[in-house]
């Protein structure tokens, strides 16, 4: 059967709707009133005393939370930006290839080798360093998160430096490409508004590329056209004059090529926004660009796998997984590239195959590669998983501890929601950085996400009790004289050490050392007896 238990803790509603009555009390008091000395009181007596003092003690705990968003914008980049940074590593090991979603696995594994390390070394080490307490611990991790960004932030400018230069595209930017993927000399003239284009004549054999790039003076246009006349040296190929179009912040192709038989009077070229990025998912990423006399059977081949290229005449993109490749047309004919009887694809390279198959029935391939292949290995990325794993146990792990010593049992759940929003409110950081794009390069943005958070300090303790005094107290029992004891009894000692006090039983609790005023179980308490200075 089932069974209805009755909620114990405080919901988020019923706490808004005290914070709600006291700021409306706050707002409609006499003025004639004293002025209560937390604005929190004026929700009394609508509302228990004791709700409204665990609300007090969990709004004098949320001054620790500011830093925590920041932490979980580092920390939840795992799931995303370090593994982008991964896509343009090398993965292979031997004969297994770590994928770049794997690597955040290390992230579990490195937090179930570290807790007892914590426990039985790094622990006893800080409290001999008298950096043992909560929030300063809390501090060592976020300075260690911050550390994992720095190695992030090295990482990436390696990186960088053996990125290809069509790889990375600037806004006010463009790359521009022919491909000659007819058996034919080409000479072509290109005419542009564009300087960098203005009356360029270039000479292409079978195969070749001409490419130019970095095209610069945008100013405000969104793309310059280019005119173009293509002459052949030889009858077959026809010539050919048209226009297209290059835009900012892109790298275009255009591939002058014959769909269906070579002896056709007609070729067409066509125009093609090329993608230089890496595949997200490691593989390489190939485009075949092809010239035969009908639509025949494409396939890459391995020892073990077999990967079929559709039958079409349109230029499309595969992903292709990292290994070497016999191209085999109709299941019989091994088409040697580059002069090679295999073609080896590696992780993130971006690479155009073009191949013609010749009056002969014979066939001529090459490749031409826009983006190099991952040269740093994936393993590097290891340091700053370590950090960011001992960041969070010193970070996350300590302050849910800490912050849930601090409340009483009624707010846990409530706290649990605000350790949650932080959380999403760290993630939209992140996102609104993202949508910003500061950085021309990955690099500065990490940099800039290691700069270190605002200092924790420790929180001042709500309590509803007095301060306590620092000058001496005199010797003065109250109880005593409340009760009519000689004056000269009252006087030699004070109510702390009262004799009398401490065998006094309360009729509430049944306990000894205090009055029914104090008496911790009293249903009713006013503000009046129990307020302090905040």
């Amino acid at each position: 059967m089932y069974k209805n238990y009755v909620i114990t803790s405080e919901t988020i509603c019923h706490v808004l709707r005290i914070i709600w009555d006291a700021i409306q009390g706050k707002c409609k008091r006499d003025i004639r009133e004293p002025k209560k000395r937390h604005w929190l009181l004026y929700a009394y007596p609508k509302h228990k005393f004791q709700h409204i003092q665990n609300i007090k003690l969990l709004l004098g705990l949320l001054v620790l939370y500011i830093p925590f968003p920041l932490f979980w914008t580092l920390y939840d980049q795992q799931g995303s930006r370090w593994i982008f940074q991964a896509t343009r590593l090398d993965g292979v090991v031997g004969s297994y290839r770590i994928r770049p979603e794997q690597m955040i696995a290390l992230n579990p594994l490195f937090i179930l080798t570290l807790i007892p390390i914590y426990k039985l070394i790094i622990y006893p080490i800080l409290e001999k360093l008298s950096l043992g307490t909560p929030l300063r611990q809390i501090t060592i991790g976020g300075i260690l998160t911050g550390l994992a960004f720095i190695a992030a932030f090295v990482l990436e400018l390696n990186i960088q430096k053996y990125e290809s230069p069509c790889q990375n595209i600037g806004n006010n930017e463009a790359h521009f490409r022919f491909y000659n993927v007819m058996p034919c000399e080409l000479v072509i003239n290109f005419t542009s508004d564009n300087p960098k284009f203005n009356e360029t004549i270039v000479k292409l054999d079978p195969l070749d590329v001409f490419e130019i790039l970095n095209v610069k003076n945008f100013d405000e246009k969104l793309y310059y056209w280019i005119n173009f006349k293509i002459i052949s040296t030889i009858k077959k190929c026809r010539n050919v004059t048209g226009n297209t179009q290059f835009y900012r912040g892109f790298s275009v192709g255009l591939v002058y090529y014959q769909r269906g038989s070579i002896n056709k009077k007609s070729q067409d070229n066509d125009w093609f926004i090329e993608d230089t990025s890496c595949d997200i998912s490691g593989n390489a990423k190939v485009k075949f660009l092809r010239t035969m006399n009908r639509l025949q059977k494409l396939e890459l081949k391995t020892d073990k796998v077999s990967f079929e290229i559709p039958e079409s005449y349109e230029i499309e993109e595969y992903s292709i997984p990292v290994g070497k490749y016999k191209i085999v047309i109709n299941d019989n004919v091994t088409v040697h590239c580059d002069e090679c009887e295999t073609v080896n694809f590696k992780s993130g390279e971006v690479t155009n195959v073009m191949i013609i198959q010749t009056e002969d029935d014979g066939y001529q391939c090459k490749t031409f590669q826009l983006t190099g292949p991952n040269k740093i290995h994936m393993l590097w990325q290891i340091p700053q998983y370590i950090l960011i794993t001992l960041g969070e146990v010193m970070f996350s792990v300590t302050a849910l501890e800490f912050s849930f010593k601090q409340v009483p049992a009624s707010m846990k759940s409530i706290l649990t929601v605000i350790w949650l929003c932080s959380a999403g409110i760290g993630n939209l950081i992140t996102v609104v950085f993202v949508k910003l794009n500061i950085f021309q390069h990955q690099a500065w943005e990490y940099l800039m996400f290691a700069a270190p958070p605002p200092s924790i300090e420790t929180p001042k303790k709500a309590s509803f009790k007095f301060k306590k005094s620092t000058k001496p107290v005199a010797n003065f029992c109250a109880f005593c004289k409340n009760n009519g004891v000689a004056r000269k009894l009252v006087n030699s000692h004070n109510t702390k050490n009262c004799p009398r006090l401490q065998s006094y039983r309360c009729p509430i609790c049944g306990g000894t050392g205090h009055t029914i005023r104090y008496c911790p179980k009293k249903e009713i308490i006013t503000p009046e007896d129990l307020i302090g200075k905040s």
